[in-house]
């Protein structure tokens, strides 16, 4: 990682930006925001691509397909968009949760989607039938945050509870309720081999959870509460995004603060790393869109 990572402003929405989410094939990053519209960059010219509106509410969540050909967004009105990202065709829209989509993400077979609203359920969506198939009930107060691991057969969630929970994907049961967190645990990830599980919220700790033994084996400390955090590729790093507008980076192994990213003016709300590492992409209340280069 260079010493003072470069970054270049790619963008801006009309308000706050609330979600950013890279594609899997690296080409394109779809932000979102209070302006209610998905907008997909072009990576490599750093340019606009496209601009996709139906949505009646602040966007608060974007994603990808696995195979980078469907992109989405769930937020304030409820409901769930995707739409392949080559034509702009709306695909499908999934509707059933009773608050706001906090999370969304791709099952690794392609065939469902798990999502996190602060109506206090996970809901699972069979992509074929856009029909909720299964609810998973466990959280006290609203899910902030999902993950699928890439095996497929676990779920993790994160809740205003301060509670990170673990989802059996194949029977649909809880299998562990993680207790740590002081206050809110605002999202919640798997690394990249699915061993350990990182959690981040406004106690201003990601607590990192080895699966399977479920216990805390590191606590990473933070200047400012964690908005949301993500594993590099590598599952060496962690990066958070944080109130005070700063992107923080720490060594997963040692747990020691690495790098700041400083150049938001407001809220860094969403942040996600390039599928080769080097790069992270974040998107703030401050209306922009930007990409650091960490080498």
């Amino acid at each position: 990682m260079s010493e003072q990572p470069e970054f270049k402003k790619i963008g801006e929405h009309s308000k706050e930006v609330l979600a950013v989410s890279w594609s899997p094939n690296g080409k394109y990053i779809a932000s979102g925001g209070a302006d209610k519209y998905l907008i997909l960059w072009d990576v490599e010219e750093f340019k606009q691509y496209r601009i996709l509106g139906g949505a009646k509410g602040p966007i608060t969540v974007a994603f990808w397909s696995t195979d980078s050909k469907h992109v989405g967004c769930g937020g304030e009105d409820f409901t769930i968009y995707i739409w392949e990202a080559e034509t702009g065709f709306l695909y499908r829209q999934l509707k059933g949760s009773a608050g706001t989509v906090t999370g969304v993400i791709w099952a690794p077979n392609g065939e469902l989607l798990a999502s996190s609203s602060l109506d206090r359920v996970v809901r699972i969506w069979d992509l074929s039938s856009g029909e909720c198939s299964n609810v998973l009930r466990g959280h006290e107060g609203g899910v902030t945050d999902i993950d699928w691991r890439k095996d497929g057969k676990v779920i993790v969630s994160s809740g205003e509870d301060k509670n990170v929970i673990v989802w059996n994907a194949e029977k649909w049961t809880m299998i562990r309720m993680l207790r740590g967190h002081l206050d809110v645990v605002t999202s919640v990830d798997f690394n990249n081999t699915g061993e350990l599980i990182a959690s981040g919220g406004r106690d201003k700790t990601i607590r990192i959870w080895r699966f399977g033994v479920w216990k805390t084996i590191k606590v990473l400390k933070s200047e400012s509460p964690l908005c949301k955090i993500r594993w590099s590729p590598d599952g060496k790093y962690i990066a958070g995004a944080c109130e005070d507008g700063v992107i923080r980076i720490w060594d997963a192994v040692t747990g020691d603060l690495v790098k700041k990213l400083e150049g938001h003016s407001r809220v860094v709300t969403s942040i996600d790393w390039s599928p080769d590492g080097t790069k992270i992409v974040s998107g703030s209340r401050d209306y922009t869109v930007r990409i650091w280069f960490l080498e």
